[in-house]
């Protein structure tokens, strides 16, 4: 762990670029599958949708879900993505304070 740890505090600014590239990625699967159910075509799962919230994309998530009105009533979505933010920010201060 501790060698992670080294990893990570000697390398902040790709630590956020990669946080950041993955809330970008998050926001824009939200944004097109709202996308794909206005307009009929084929959607993105659920599951992936979440994992993407999972794996330090759960800020994009959330934004995508107030800018874009997606997925804001489904209970899996407005528990688990301010869960994983959560934690990630948990996970932030741990590391790097």
């Amino acid at each position: 762990m501790s060698m992670l740890t080294d990893f990570l505090n000697s390398h902040p600014l790709a630590v956020a670029l990669t946080v950041l590239a993955m809330c970008v990625i998050t926001f824009a699967a939200f944004a097109a599958d709202k996308l794909k159910a206005i307009n009929g075509g084929r959607r993105i799962s659920e599951k992936t949708l979440l994992t993407l919230c999972f794996f330090f994309g759960a800020l994009g998530g959330i934004l995508a879900m107030y800018c874009v009105h997606h997925k804001t009533r489904k209970a899996k979505f407005y528990c688990l993505v301010p869960l994983f933010l959560a934690i990630q920010v948990i996970l932030g201060c741990i590391v790097y304070l």
